[in-house]
């Protein structure tokens, strides 16, 4: 579990979920930055640490969330990932 001054990167285009998962973790003391997109979510990790990801696998349009992390698996800097998704699928969550 991350320490309460931990970074969180929130990965969500929904903006209302993305907003509410601020709002809670803000709550308990995390700091937290959101990006919209695959491409934000490498742009942002690019120029700052994180401790922690939360990733939409959906991410509509462009780059998907199962490919940013692949992207992200192929660097020697991992941060935790924990997969946010609607899909209620174990085949999906298997290419992972």
């Amino acid at each position: 579990m991350p320490r309460k001054d931990s970074h969180i990167l929130i990965v969500e285009d929904d903006v209302e979920v993305a907003g509410l998962l601020r709002y809670h973790l803000m709550l308990n003391n995390y700091k937290c930055h959101i990006v919209n997109t695959g491409e934000g979510a490498l742009a942002f990790l690019a120029s700052h640490q994180i401790d922690l990801m939360l990733l939409d696998l959906l991410l509509i349009p462009g780059m998907s969330g199962l490919e940013v992390c692949e992207k992200i698996r192929a660097h020697s800097f991992q941060p935790p990932i924990i997969v946010i998704s609607p899909k209620n699928s174990y085949n999906f969550m298997e290419r992972m």
